[in-house]
């Protein structure tokens, strides 16, 4: 064993009387549905799993023989004054006897023939129940990610879904397997639990750097959701935790203000801003996370570091610069000084004064951000 992981699961998981208080609950409230609807309702998620941490949120399965049955969740489900969520399929959000649950409409449909990865998710549930030996190991790797920013299949997160989580523990054995086999990844990766495919068609029918096949649905692959640079940012976690095991990797720190103790050790200059989440937050924080990558496209001043951080209600928005101020123009290399005419009058007509560096026609042209308050400006002016 690398290090002593109980003072991690003390932190982290739940308090049996908690968590037997949030079963009876969670229970209760699918007592109240079945018997209202005429239909199974069934707890889901890590809670029913076992593998819930202090933080995990409280779910429910409502289970539909058709669409058309179906029609019948939200009108009852509005005697609970819910939020209503919009997804691949709307679900509710309700606060029931001081505990807030998502309540999910799924169809009863074999994994085969699931249109919807919410159908899906109740077969997950019952693959994990019945293969998972160690969940203890799974709540060790759910905080190790988080930690390392890595933790989240939200579109704006692109991480690790608590489900692969999962299913990297039943695959590898435990957490410190884990660990040592992500620390020896080179991409593209196939983890396949029930060996569904060979390594060669597996990695012919999914072109992502990671590819793990769903179990339950052996044309799913649960790694497309992860994005690269999240995967590479978790293979070096796992490496770094290797070289030197210590609590911190478990230990959720402020990300803001890591940015910016980062920016002052650098010696940079930090451009940022905070607004307020506007809807629902995983579009919101995806649509800006896209804005702010525009605009830094066209940044002309050399960019160290930027991002998008969520922090409660709230996002911080910020552009790392390495210099305040850039010359006015700078150099902009064109075609070879033979190139034909047609290209060559064409670059002659856009810029009228050409000079030469090397075998190339170069012209100087304007910035259009310059300096540390253009950048401040536009970034006002996209949120």
């Amino acid at each position: 064993m690398l290090m002593d992981y109980t003072p991690v699961l003390k932190r982290v998981k739940m308090s049996p009387k908690r968590r037997a208080r949030l079963v009876k609950i969670v229970n209760e409230l699918c007592e109240v549905i079945s018997s209202n609807l005429g239909v199974e309702a069934v707890p889901k998620g890590s809670l029913a799993k076992g593998t819930e941490l202090k933080t995990s949120d409280v779910d429910i399965f409502v289970r539909f023989d058709s669409e058309e049955d179906m029609k019948r969740f939200i009108p009852f489900m509005r005697k609970f004054d819910p939020e209503i969520k919009h997804g691949s399929r709307d679900y509710v959000k309700v606060r029931y006897k001081g505990v807030e649950i998502e309540v999910v409409p799924v169809l009863k449909v074999p994994p085969e023939r699931a249109e919807n990865t919410m159908d899906l998710s109740y077969y997950h549930e019952k693959y994990v129940k019945d293969h998972l030996s160690k969940p203890d190991d799974v709540r060790l790797l759910k905080q190790f990610c988080k930690a390392q920013g890595v933790y989240g299949a939200e579109s704006s997160v692109g991480g690790l879904s608590g489900y692969l989580v999962e299913l990297l523990v039943i695959n590898y054995g435990s957490f410190e397997n884990v660990i040592k086999s992500v620390a020896k990844w080179k991409p593209p990766v196939v983890v396949d639990v029930e060996g569904h495919h060979s390594l060669e068609d597996a990695l012919t029918m999914f072109k992502t750097p990671l590819v793990v096949i769903d179990p339950v649905h052996k044309y799913r692959n649960l790694g497309a959701a992860v994005h690269p640079d999240v995967l590479y940012k978790f293979i070096l976690s796992c490496r770094l935790f290797l070289a030197n095991p210590s609590y911190k990797f478990f230990t959720i720190g402020n990300m803001v203000d890591s940015v910016k103790r980062r920016s002052v050790y650098r010696g940079t200059y930090l451009v940022s801003r905070v607004v307020k989440v506007r809807g629902d937050e995983d579009v919101f924080v995806s649509k800006l996370k896209k804005k702010l990558s525009t605009l830094v496209r066209n940044i002309d001043l050399p960019v160290y570091d930027y991002g998008v951080v969520p922090s409660g209600d709230k996002v911080f928005v910020y552009v790392e610069l390495e210099y305040a101020r850039a010359s006015r123009r700078r150099i902009h290399v064109g075609p070879p000084v033979w190139i034909d005419d047609h290209h060559f009058l064409a670059f002659l007509k856009k810029h009228k004064k050409v000079y030469p560096v090397g075998d190339r026609v170069c012209a100087d042209v304007l910035r259009r951000y310059k300096s540390i308050s253009d950048v401040r400006k536009a970034l006002s002016k996209l949120l």
